[in-house]
């Protein structure tokens, strides 16, 4: 007789879940927490046939937030259009409630095979209409090398592209006084998050006589990728594309040079001349997927 059951698993760590779960996730928990910052504890409840793991559910389980983030649903092929998923999200939504949570939210590739499945099942239990968050260009150096890239172009006066790692800690203070008094660029932009995982031989600094008006930063996804999410132009200064192309230019031929072979360029809904560019310029030299949130209120 097969029986099914749901276990909640409270306060574990992310990395119990990387060392003894991990192949019951997806998305696969060990590329996630390379490249973002997942707090513990975790709250994974699991659905189990004769005693085995067949599914898992893993969100954040943090209490410093009155939301939490469903950041892993995985459920064996078997399992599925048996109403097994929907209730293990049911059961979920429940403990989370019952803690004191208000709102559940996560985050879905278009390019997933399960994405329609995803927003059905969403659907089903009244979460949101996923929403565009960003759109994603996977491209690696061997397609970004055939790129026509112009010639190297000649800046206007004053102006000068350098590597991130020279901008001084007076000028990094200088923007941040700045940013605090006068806020110049949205908090999606600042250029002081996960500084530990920024790589430097691609990031660059964009300066106007003497002074940091710009940047392109760029993060280690894993071993073998770079991810280019953070791309940045006072507005004022904002007066074409040929500076931030010369920029994108400079940061592709580094990463070429430094053999390292995979690129990911990420562009928000608050950034959509970027996106626009990022569209005509990396398109046939890509894949383009999009990435899109739903919440629900507990």
């Amino acid at each position: 007789m097969n029986t099914i059951q749901y276990k909640a698993s409270f306060n574990l760590t992310i990395e119990f879940v990387k060392e003894n779960l991990e192949k019951y996730t997806f998305p696969n928990i060990r590329k996630q927490i390379q490249s973002i910052d997942i707090k513990n504890p975790i709250l994974a409840v699991s659905v189990r046939k004769n005693n085995n793991i067949v599914g898992l559910c893993i969100a954040e389980y943090d209490f410093s937030h009155s939301y939490s983030e469903i950041i892993s649903f995985y459920l064996d092929p078997e399992m599925r259009n048996k109403g097994i998923g929907q209730e293990l999200l049911n059961k979920t939504e429940q403990i989370l409630s019952q803690k004191g949570y208000e709102e559940v939210r996560t985050y879905f590739w278009s390019s997933w095979s399960s994405a329609e499945a995803t927003k059905h099942i969403l659907s089903k239990q009244g979460w949101s209409e996923p929403e565009r968050l960003m759109d994603v260009f996977r491209t690696d150096i061997a397609r970004i090398a055939r790129i026509p890239w112009r010639e190297k172009i000649t800046l206007p006066e004053g102006y000068e592209i350098i590597p991130w790692s020279w901008v001084s800690p007076d000028e990094k203070k200088e923007i941040r006084d700045e940013q605090e008094f006068m806020p110049f660029y949205p908090e999606a932009f600042s250029p002081f998050y996960h500084e530990d995982q920024l790589a430097y031989y691609t990031s660059l600094a964009l300066k106007f006589k003497g002074r940091v008006i710009g940047w392109i930063l760029s993060y280690w996804n894993s071993p073998t990728t770079i991810e280019y999410n953070n791309v940045f132009i006072r507005k004022e200064y904002r007066t074409g594309i040929k500076i931030p192309l010369e920029m994108i230019r400079i940061a592709s031929v580094k990463q070429i040079r430094q053999n390292i072979p995979d690129i990911i360029w990420s562009a928000g809904e608050e950034n959509t001349l970027l996106e626009r560019f990022l569209e005509r310029k990396f398109g046939e030299y890509s894949e383009k997927a999009t990435i899109y949130r739903s919440v629900k209120e507990l």
